[in-house]
């Protein structure tokens, strides 16, 4: 099942929606190529990595711009990495990797939606509210 980015995703914060678009099309590509094991290995790396930087970016906006959910978003955060380390050991243990890269993949996308629209609508709200604010002073 591939996702899609679409306009109502958007949450006006330039950098965030570019990252959230990266992801979703990282996710496609994963999903993609779950049948090649090395492919597959380096895009789950790539995803890794873009994961943190894309935590680390949001964090940044929410800290600077004291968003009082903070603890809960970062805690969602900390938990998907966790999550996604145990994923990676189990993947490296099996030799079919169709075996769990679905599950893998389904597990992706449902945290990122369920995510998005939970926790990142929020934040974004509470974001563009104060950066508006922040440019009026």
């Amino acid at each position: 099942m591939a996702i899609s980015w679409s306009d109502e995703l958007k949450t006006e914060i330039v950098v965030i929606d570019e990252q959230h678009q990266i992801l979703f099309e990282t996710i496609n590509k994963l999903d993609e190529l779950k049948e090649n094991k090395v492919v597959f290995w380096e895009i789950l790396i790539e995803l890794q990595n873009y994961v943190v930087k894309h935590f680390i970016t949001e964090e940044g906006f929410m800290k600077a711009f004291h968003y009082p959910n903070f603890s809960y978003h970062k805690a969602s955060h900390d938990k998907f990495v966790s999550d996604y380390k145990k994923f990676l050991e189990r993947v490296s243990l099996v030799d079919d990797i169709m075996i769990l890269g679905s599950e893998l993949v389904d597990f992706l996308e449902e945290w990122l939606v369920r995510h998005y629209t939970e926790e990142d609508v929020k934040m974004a709200s509470y974001l563009k509210s104060h950066i508006k604010k922040s440019l009026q002073d």
